[in-house]
Formats: structure tokens, sequence, C-alpha cells
């Protein structure tokens, strides 16, 4: 019997590191070969058909919508009053009249003169519109007002000192009467300020009196106004939306 060779320790160190060398080859390549499969798409099956797509939604921009106004109740005081109104989208609206009157009999001491417009920002209830157009119905806004004018009616007169002014609040109502016919009805409340002169009539001329300042408080502008409405579908619909 022989006795036992000694262990070469070098030798066996070289074995474990190919062996060590072998076995990481082995699993990179596993690896390679399954990321491989998963990109280049040999094992992933391609669908013949494309997925529909969604439908989108695109924004229609709304059309221009206006209206020209004639308030009857002023006009029947002898002040005709013209305007008109940009409605800007579903609740609010630009509101603009002017004033204007010239009447005068010399002989009788009989004037009545006066002009001036006013400016308003309106907010429409649309609750209460459904089925309607917008700019129906109860509406609120807030607006400004200058005007000037000379009153005499054969004595004493009143004349607005270049112009008085005004702001406040407004509460309206719209009835539709046709499909582009409507009737405004509205009340304004605010504040007035300016100053004025007084004068009365004196063998042929008019003697002035005073000058004063005006401070008033209460109702400053009323419309009782008939409303074209102007501009693509802005008509007046009935319940359920139908012209």
């Amino acid at each position: 019997m022989q006795p036992a060779q000694p262990i070469n320790k070098h030798t066996s160190n070289h074995t474990i590191l190919k062996l060590s060398i072998t076995i990481i080859t082995v699993l990179m390549t596993s690896v390679f070969a399954s990321s491989h499969a998963q990109t280049s798409g040999d094992w992933i099956p391609v669908p013949d058909t494309v997925p529909a797509t969604l439908p989108v939604e695109v924004a229609v921009p709304r059309p221009v919508q206006f209206a020209l106004k004639a308030n009857a109740l002023y006009t029947a005081v002898t002040v005709p009053t013209v305007g008109a109104e940009l409605f800007w989208g579903d609740a609010l609206s630009v509101s603009g009249n002017w004033s204007y009157a010239w009447w005068s009999r010399k002989s009788t001491n009989h004037y009545l003169r006066a002009y001036g417009g006013d400016l308003a920002v309106r907010w429409w209830m649309t609750p209460f519109n459904k089925g309607r157009t917008p700019h129906t119905g109860h509406h609120i806004g807030l607006y400004g007002q200058m005007q000037t004018y000379d009153l005499q009616f054969g004595g004493r007169g009143e004349q607005g000192a270049k112009f008085n002014y005004a702001v406040g609040v407004e509460y309206g109502f719209s009835i539709p009467l046709k499909k582009r016919l409507s009737l405004d009805l509205s009340l304004g409340l605010g504040y007035m300020w300016g100053k004025y002169h007084t004068f009365r009539p004196l063998e042929g001329h008019q003697v002035w009196l005073a000058t004063k300042r005006r401070s008033w408080l209460g109702p400053t502008k009323a419309e009782v106004t008939f409303v074209w409405l102007l501009g693509k579908d802005n008509y007046n619909r009935r319940k359920g939306g139908n012209p």
C-alpha cells in the first residue's frame, strides 16, 4: 500500500476557480437569453388589429351673442333711450344705454333737455332658465351712470352743472315674448351725486338763484325695455330646448 499523496493546494484552487467561472457563464447566458426573448418580440405575439381610438370631445367656442334694446319707459316720457348688450358665456353680460332729449319752447319757458348713459355688468341666474336661453329670467348686476339735464316747466328750473353720477345695484326679470324678442323689467337702487343750478324766468331772462350739491340715495334707474336678440343660436327656446 502506497502512502497517500499530499494535496496540492494550488491545483485545488485552480479547479475551484474554473468551476466558478463555468457556473457564472451559464447563469449569465441564461439571463441574457431570457431578456433577449422578452425584448426581441420572438416570443410575444403581435395582435392583428389595433384597438379603436376613444372619441375625444373637442370644445366648440360659443358664438358671439348680443342684443339691441329700447327703453319704452324713458321714451314714453319723451327721453328716447336705446342700448346694446353683449352676452359673455352662459351667465354674464355687459349692457350699455344712451339717452338723449332736446325739447324746448322758449316762449313759455318749457325745457326738457337731457342726455347721458349707463353701463352695467349683469349676472343671469341660469338655474331659473333651464330649457331657455341663458339671458332670460332673473338677473342682478352692478351699474354706473352719468347724465346732465336742463329742466323747466314754466316756472323755476333746474340745470345740472356738467355731469351728475350714480352707482348702484340692480335687479331685473326678462320675459320671452317671441323667438327673438324679450321684455326686460329692471330697477336700480344706488347713490347719486353732483352739482346743479336753480333759476327762474324774469322779464325774458333766466335768473340764477343758487348752485347746490346733490346727494341722493334711492332709485336712480328703471327699465321697461324691449330686447331684440341677435347672433347665431341666440333666440328664446320653449321648454325642452325647442325653438
